[in-house]
């Protein structure tokens, strides 16, 4: 049986060919053409990685190649609103990126949490079904000693 990628290593090169792909795209548009917004999709495939430092790397890496294809420019076609729209998306990625991995940390937490009440409720059942045991076991030896205690008064009452 074929055994499926792992999903975070998947995540990780789709992020990696996805900003490549942007940059190329953004190379050869105009500089007026806002294609810079499209590095969002890569920071989007970061989130599966699941990595915190992941999505602030993808972001600080992404704006690198923002301010790179806008040096790329020739100087004849740089126009000072095209600057000012690559800074906004620029300011987009980085609070894409803190909020994502502020996501990505609570979910952390939450497993983890879950994994602690798990393991305390896992314990609480086990301790359940040993006192429940002991109270079976005690049950029965009382169930026994009344048996005798019974055939005992009978033996007495016939010897009587």
């Amino acid at each position: 049986m074929a055994r499926m990628p792992n999903k975070r290593l998947f995540a990780l090169w789709g992020a990696a060919v996805g900003a490549a792909g942007v940059f190329v795209l953004d190379l050869v548009t105009p500089p007026q053409v806002v294609v810079a917004s499209l590095y969002i999709l890569p920071m989007i495939a970061l989130v599966w990685w699941g990595k915190r430092r992941g999505m602030y790397l993808g972001a600080i890496v992404c704006a690198g190649l923002i301010l790179l294809g806008y040096a790329l420019v020739p100087i004849q076609q740089v126009m000072l609103y095209a600057l000012l729209n690559r800074l906004m998306i620029i300011a987009v990625l980085f609070v894409f990126a803190i909020a994502m991995g502020r996501r990505i940390h609570s979910h952390r937490e939450l497993r983890r949490q879950y994994g602690r009440i798990k393991h305390t409720f896992d314990e609480r059942d086990s301790a359940l079904e040993v006192l429940v045991a002991q109270q079976r076991k005690s049950e029965l030896e009382n169930t026994q000693l009344l048996e005798r205690l019974a055939q005992a008064e009978e033996s007495r009452a016939q010897a009587k």
